[in-house]
């Protein structure tokens, strides 16, 4: 288990201006408004570029095979990744909220529609090879 501790930490910190990180997001688990707690399947591929000096507001391009947020803006340091995408779509305002632990891998990914609660899936991210 420490290898693979050693390797998940030298893949994503720490972070350098136009430094690039690739890897594959697994979902664990959903909490639903309500508070219920369900299993998860899926994963998706993200690619997160450093386009600006970390401090600076915006400066990590992602981008992700997860519809509806193929790319999008965020905000990196050596820690963490975190980062907003915004969707309209037949008089609906759906909103997905992106933090990314780069030491651990663990990710959250928070849902809303309509500025309502809605739900958070949980999951951890692996290092790999770009595919995007």
């Amino acid at each position: 288990m420490r290898p693979l501790f050693v390797i998940v930490a030298l893949s994503f910190a720490p972070a350098a201006y136009a430094q690039e990180i690739s890897a594959v997001c697994k979902y664990e688990y959903t909490v639903h408004d309500q508070g219920q707690k369900s299993g998860t399947t899926g994963e998706f591929s993200l690619k997160a570029t450093y386009m600006l000096p970390v401090g600076q507001p915006l400066n990590v391009q992602v981008r992700t095979t997860k519809a509806p947020c193929y790319e999008f803006l965020a905000n990196g340091d050596d820690m963490q990744i975190s980062g907003t995408c915004s969707r309209a779509a037949q008089n609906m305002k759906m909103v997905y909220v992106y933090k990314i632990d780069r030491m651990s891998g663990a990710f959250e990914e928070h849902f809303s529609i309509n500025d309502k609660t809605g739900i958070v899936h949980y999951g951890h991210c692996l290092p790999a090879k770009p595919l995007l």
